[in-house]
């Protein structure tokens, strides 16, 4: 039987990864720098890195792989989520869907040149990791390394890293706890090996055959990033006249529509003055889009919750019972709803992923969503926002100049794609007044092209009526 002190000091070990993830929940986490990179998925052939600020603006002509750059966060984060192991990742779920991994990795000029190695990096204020995911020829796909940094520290792990290998790539604080543990136990029943925990890799120290799971370089952060990431898809279905009831909590499993009238319900009910304000802030939103001024959610079961709107844009003198079926007005409200749901659920340090939120949305209320995402942007939140409208993008300059939001706290990346297929990625530096520089022009000129034509088809018109 091992000692007390090896007890002791894998007790210290596993209670200061939990103390990590108290500091996480802190107001502080909210000003991290993220920096994100992918590299071998799809048409994102060589990696990119780009910078995530409390607000980030996803733009660039379709295809070009915006989709795809966030993609390869979310699918380790449904892998995170199964409910069983599905292997290094899973390929097929609710937040990605692919079916076989010649979906995944990227292609060259010919289909037998394919990148068999698809690379993703996660950095929360110099805590990395980066991941690298393969295929041998006839096995699935697995994970055939991992780095991990953190504060000095930096080690390369892999599936073929030997005992020997990992003992010696030890942090200080380990290798202490692995002596510990050899002094007092038989020297044989003390292990040390690498193996895959869902899409990562993980240092274990098996003592007895009891384990010990410890991670070479603490990722609590990093896992829980991920697991508490939300993601609002592009496609968020047809309005229903009744949805079904969902738990709510800290994080949101799979994609978030479905958990949208429970949600509101709950803050309907609760007594706490900040789910009472979300409610408020959420109809004030609602009403600031020109959708209606009150959403209201009605549970008709134990199973099932009705969704109600306000059927008139401003309150009125008993207007709290004109109230009618979200499947009854405009698709504005019930695909606009999940993005403003999502925002009031978020709390500071957490990722909020919005495919696309001003589909269905009137130009005016386009502009005013801008200022919404900025709203909730400067609480904290990191508001990624990937988006074909140049009212949203021209909404967030104007912010920026009024001063409301810093211009260090917002990012720009236009993504685009070569001649071969392969994204590239231009990042736009904003400076005080909300002007970028170097940056392409692409809405401004079909914008200016359109107006163009326009002008050139009505002078021909003119000509022909005038001709003899």
């Amino acid at each position: 039987m091992y000692s007390a002190t090896v007890a002791n000091s894998v007790g210290i070990e596993l209670m200061a990864q939990r103390g990590t993830r108290r500091a996480r929940r802190s107001p502080r986490f909210a000003r991290a720098n993220v920096r994100i990179g992918v590299g071998g998925y799809k048409s994102i052939r060589e990696e990119v890195i780009i910078d995530l600020r409390h607000l980030t603006l996803l733009a660039g002509a379709n295809s070009s792989g915006k989709s795809s750059f966030i993609q390869a966060l979310l699918l380790l984060k449904q892998t995170l989520e199964a409910q069983f192991d599905p292997g290094a990742l899973l390929l097929n779920g609710p937040n990605v869907a692919l079916t076989s991994t010649t979906q995944l990795f990227s292609r060259g000029k010919s289909k037998d040149d394919v990148a068999k190695r698809f690379v993703v990096t996660i950095d929360i204020s110099g805590q990395a990791v980066t991941i690298a995911f393969s295929k041998p020829r006839g096995q699935a796909i697995g994970v055939s390394s991992m780095r991990v940094a953190n504060a000095g520290e930096d080690i390369t792990i892999s599936s073929s890293t030997t005992s020997r290998e990992l003992e010696e790539n030890l942090p200080s604080r380990l290798q202490d706890l692995l002596r510990s543990a050899r002094e007092s136990a038989v020297k044989d029943e003390v292990e040390v090996r690498v193996r895959r925990e869902r899409c990562f890799l993980v240092g274990e120290i098996s003592i007895q055959g009891a384990r010990v799971t410890v991670p070479l370089v603490s990722m609590t952060n990093i896992r829980s990033t991920l697991l508490d990431a939300i993601h609002v898809p592009g496609l968020r279905g047809n309005p229903a006249r009744v949805y079904p009831s969902s738990a709510v909590g800290r994080a949101f499993p799979g994609t978030f529509e479905k958990y949208v009238a429970s949600l509101i319900h709950a803050w309907q009910v609760s007594t706490a003055p900040a789910d009472k304000r979300r409610i408020s802030n959420l109809n004030h939103a609602l009403q600031a889009l020109g959708l209606t001024w009150k959403v209201e959610a009605r549970p008709l079961d134990e199973t099932s919750v009705e969704l109600l709107v306000g059927r008139t844009l401003y309150a009125q003198q008993g207007g709290a019972w004109d109230l009618v079926n979200i499947a009854d007005v405009g698709f504005g409200v019930s695909q606009t709803l999940p993005v403003l749901v999502a925002l009031a659920a978020a709390r500071p340090g957490q990722i909020v992923y919005l495919e696309q939120p001003e589909i269905h949305l009137h130009p005016r209320a386009q502009t005013a969503l801008g200022r919404i995402l900025v709203e909730y942007a400067t609480r904290g939140i990191f508001v990624v926002a990937e988006t074909h409208s140049s009212l949203i993008i021209k909404s967030v300059q104007t912010e920026i100049a009024k001063k409301t939001i810093d211009p260090q706290r917002v990012a720009l990346h236009w993504f685009s794609r070569s001649a071969s297929g392969n994204t590239a990625v231009e990042t736009a530096s904003l400076d005080e007044q909300g002007r970028f520089g170097d940056w392409p022009a692409d809405f401004d000129e079909v914008t200016l092209q359109a107006e163009v034509e326009f002008l050139e088809a009505v002078e021909e018109s003119l000509d022909d009526d005038e001709a003899p």
